[in-house]
């Protein structure tokens, strides 16, 4: 798989923030296109977030176009989806998220902000899942067709988290995690209940090469890894 998020480079894309271009290289790594970014500019303007699909076929330029006067809340932005020759496949506007993520078949895009995830389709459509905090980027895994896309969203209730800890004096006791798979076209396929709870595991999801779905499950206590699988149609398999 091809690094998701371009900083710098990988086997066939080059990031330059600084002179504001990304390359698109050959198989003996000499440039055959460059596409222009948005500079990156000290207090002033956020680099172009550049994503690469895991099979290495599209790339996401995300570029915030507006945003407030802190800087934190975007107000506009634009993605633009390119195949790996560099040639624009689709664009869409956007006012959500400095980040996305592309899929690798290159229909849709995925979005994230602090309280939800917003999917962006060529077709115009969108698809939005709340969410109480943010996804990392090992909690969303595509499918290698890109068919359907799998996310570890979390939930947090505030009162019996406070609850919990005015009664042991940790965290954790209000926050559960769902485990929710979404087709290409915006549809839900299911949604899975039966991860741990609590800010002592920490999960990661990876869909595989025949759409098993593997999650991680790291204990903090225990500093151990857990592996629980799914089919692609969310039941579950085994663990170990």
């Amino acid at each position: 798989e091809f690094r998701r998020v371009l900083f710098r480079s990988d086997k066939k894309f080059k990031v330059d923030a600084q002179a504001g271009k990304l390359s698109f290289l050959g198989d003996d790594g000499k440039v055959i296109k460059e596409y222009p970014i948005q500079k990156y500019i000290p207090k002033k303007m956020s680099p172009s977030f550049v994503s690469v699909s895991d099979n290495g076929k599209f790339v996401c330029v995300n570029t915030v176009t507006k945003e407030d006067s802190s800087g934190e809340d975007v107000k506009a932005a634009n993605a633009v989806i390119l195949d790996d020759k560099g040639i624009e496949i689709w664009t869409i506007q956007h006012n959500f998220s400095t980040g996305a993520y592309v899929s690798p078949n290159g229909k849709y895009i995925l979005c994230q902000a602090d309280t939800s995830v917003r999917i962006y389709y060529s077709n115009g459509g969108k698809t939005e899942i709340k969410t109480d905090d943010s996804i990392g980027n090992d909690q969303l895994s595509f499918a290698k067709d890109g068919g359907f896309v799998v996310m570890v969203l979390t939930k947090i209730d505030v009162q019996k988290e406070k609850e919990g800890h005015k009664t042991t004096g940790k965290w954790g006791s209000g926050v559960s995690r769902e485990l929710v798979a979404i087709d290409e076209n915006g549809r839900e396929l299911w949604r899975k209940y039966d991860l741990p709870e609590g800010r002592l595991w920490i999960p990661s999801v990876k869909v595989l090469e025949n759409n098993e779905i593997q999650v991680t499950l790291f204990s903090i206590q225990e500093k151990k890894k857990h592996f629980r699988f799914y089919g692609h149609d969310g039941n579950f398999v085994r663990e170990n």
